[in-house]
């Protein structure tokens, strides 16, 4: 019986995995197969978690991130606002996760790591202005100011300011 289910567990979490090699590097949040991916980001979260423990898990967090701020960039491009607010808020949640654990074991590379990646995102997200209603811009920049206000905070309360 476990082995029926290890293999199973197995074969679902191929499946964002084979989506990606099959529609290229990422799937975004007009596809039909979005939802399919985003259930196996939170699967392969979870064996991270268990095969590397919090700071795979951190680090893992923050490539979503990134995958996040990428989605941002394409919806706002291609005049899907919603959407780039639903991945704009998906980036807070995996930003704040990652913060939390960076806390929880009180690393401050942790938290310097996720510290550097809201700067990274605030330039890309920058970088847009000229090609995107301003507006919109402005919305998902507020986020990311707060994202990268907050990861400043955590790395302060752990004792280590660059």
């Amino acid at each position: 019986m476990l082995g029926a289910l290890a293999l199973v567990l197995l074969i679902v979490s191929g499946v964002p995995i084979a989506l990606d090699v099959v529609a290229g590097d990422m799937i975004m949040p007009d596809s039909r197969l979005y939802l399919v991916e985003k259930f196996g980001e939170m699967e392969k979260l979870a064996i991270i978690g268990v095969l590397m423990g919090d700071s795979g898990r951190g680090r893992e967090m923050v490539r979503l991130a990134e995958e996040r701020v990428e989605e941002v960039a394409y919806c706002l491009q291609n005049g899907m606002l919603d959407k780039a607010m639903k991945s704009m808020w998906e980036w807070g949640k995996l930003i704040n996760m990652s913060l939390s654990l960076a806390l929880k074991s009180n690393c401050s590379y942790c938290a310097l790591r996720v510290y550097n990646a809201t700067n990274r995102h605030i330039q890309i997200l920058k970088g847009l202005s000229g090609t995107v209603p301003a507006e919109d811009l402005e919305r998902v920049l507020n986020v990311a100011y707060r994202g990268r206000d907050i990861a400043y905070a955590v790395l302060t309360r752990i004792g280590k300011t660059s």
